[in-house]
């Protein structure tokens, strides 16, 4: 359900168009749950107004988790050109590409074809709808089929032997009946590529959805909750014996690479997609480490970070730190490494419940006190007054895990990790210090670094 302000775009009067569907949107996309509120700006007079390519939709978010996001999640990218990324919100895409018409749009496609050696390309030519269906624009829409054509007999040959093309719609807008509205709920679905079988009709689907289920499983990301793939119905015999190295799908040209397999990383990436809470913290998300690595092909980010911790020399010193007491002598009191691993089960426990990062959780939980001192709290007080401004364990925890492991370069940890370890102490502010501290060092040192400011969990 679409709601669409249309007014002629003169400066100052496009401003109030696009506040004015901001305004809309607010009322009738957020308030009501009306799917989207677009911006159509036109310039001419009364009588022979003309579109302009400054189209904006406001859309709800998607309500689910799509295909996109799945792809995303996999740590592949998904790029967006034409209107796609206003129609997904901005959901669960890496690059976007806004375009001024069906030309432009192949254009960004062909240039994306050559730039990205894996990923989805996702294409969206927008004019057979705008310009000539909703115009009833006969004439029209047969030079854009015309131009199409040629475009596409251009992409043919640059297709990859791993390759697949598909293309397709999202609804029908016959520009040969009366009403100037959406007229046909059939479109069509052509699919081709090196091992893609010859002469096959896929016949009338029961839903859209099959396309979304085919590519789901073509890049490995686990079942859609709609649809029936017809990937194996397509795929020729050789093409069975190998898995799907890439693809390219368009709609009415989407472009999609997928590599041969997905690493085991990106399996368990895909997995924390399917399993964690929507607000959770997923590790294909992760803000980054101070200094840029390769990832890991089996072990997700926060995992690597639990297994650094767990490795440290710090970590193994917590066995004779004390607890509480200053120095007991009997074998049955609390040390800081059987402290840790029981918040490392609490914590986990209570992550589990709630479908929250369990591997992020558990390095926190055991990286929050590599800092403390020796005799419990009471050593910490003690170097607290001995220290010129003072002395906090967590800002320690932090100067350990930044800079003092590994002879000086420290354990690397993603942003989540460390900031989580910086602000586990009864929520004090001065966690901060400890943050701009860490990074003003990283940066002196020519590394990049993003300082903790908020604590996602």
């Amino acid at each position: 359900m679409c709601f669409r302000s249309r007014l002629t775009r003169r400066s100052s009067r496009f401003l109030s168009c696009t506040r004015a569907c901001e305004i809309a949107y607010e009322l009738v996309g957020e308030g009501l749950g009306v799917g989207r509120v677009i911006a159509r700006p036109f310039v001419g007079t009364a009588g022979a107004f003309t579109r302009t390519a400054n189209r904006h939709d406001y859309a709800l978010p998607p309500s689910g988790e799509t295909l996109l996001d799945r792809v995303k999640g996999a740590s592949i990218p998904v790029v967006a050109i034409g209107k796609i990324e206003d129609l997904f919100a901005g959901r669960g895409i890496t690059q976007a590409f806004h375009t001024a018409s069906d030309d432009d749009g192949m254009n960004r496609t062909e240039e994306q074809m050559e730039a990205v050696d894996r990923g989805f390309i996702f294409t969206n030519l927008v004019d057979f709808d705008t310009q000539y269906g909703h115009r009833n624009d006969v004439e029209g829409y047969a030079r854009n089929l015309e131009r199409f054509d040629a475009r596409l007999a251009r992409v043919l040959p640059r297709l990859r032997s791993d390759d697949l093309l598909a293309v397709t719609a999202d609804h029908g807008n016959d520009p040969t009946t009366p009403s100037t509205d959406h007229a046909r709920e059939y479109v069509p679905l052509m699919v081709t590529g090196a091992r893609v079988r010859r002469g096959l009709d896929l016949g009338v689907r029961k839903t859209f959805a099959d396309l979304g289920q085919t590519l789901a499983e073509l890049f490995g990301v686990g079942h859609l909750a709609h649809g029936t793939s017809f990937l194996s119905e397509i795929t020729s015999e050789e093409r069975k014996r190998r898995s799907p190295q890439s693809m390219i799908c368009l709609r009415p040209v989407r472009a999609l690479r997928a590599t041969d397999m997905s690493s085991l990383r990106q399996q368990l990436e895909a997995r924390e997609r399917e399993i964690l809470a929507p607000q959770a913290a997923k590790s294909a998300d992760s803000r980054g480490r101070l200094r840029a690595e390769a990832e890991d092909d089996v072990r997700p980010a926060f995992q690597r970070d639990r297994d650094r911790i767990i490795h440290c020399k710090a970590f193994r010193r917590l066995k004779h730190k004390t607890q509480v007491f200053f120095a007991p002598t009997g074998d049955h009191y609390r040390t800081r490494l059987t402290h840790t691993l029981e918040v490392s089960q609490i914590a986990r426990t209570i992550a589990k419940v709630l479908r929250l990062h369990e591997e992020l959780t558990e390095a926190i939980a055991l990286g929050h006190d590599l800092g403390h001192t020796p005799f419990g709290h009471a050593g910490e007080r003690v170097i607290d007054t001995l220290m010129p401004g003072g002395f906090n364990h967590y800002e320690q925890s932090l100067r350990i895990v930044d800079t003092l492991e590994n002879d000086g370069r420290g354990l690397n940890l993603t942003w989540e990790v460390r900031d989580g370890i910086a602000k586990h102490s009864k929520g004090s502010p001065a966690h901060r210090s400890a943050c701009r501290s860490s990074s003003d060092r990283a940066r002196s040192k020519g590394r990049s670094c993003a300082s903790p400011t908020s604590s996602p969990t």
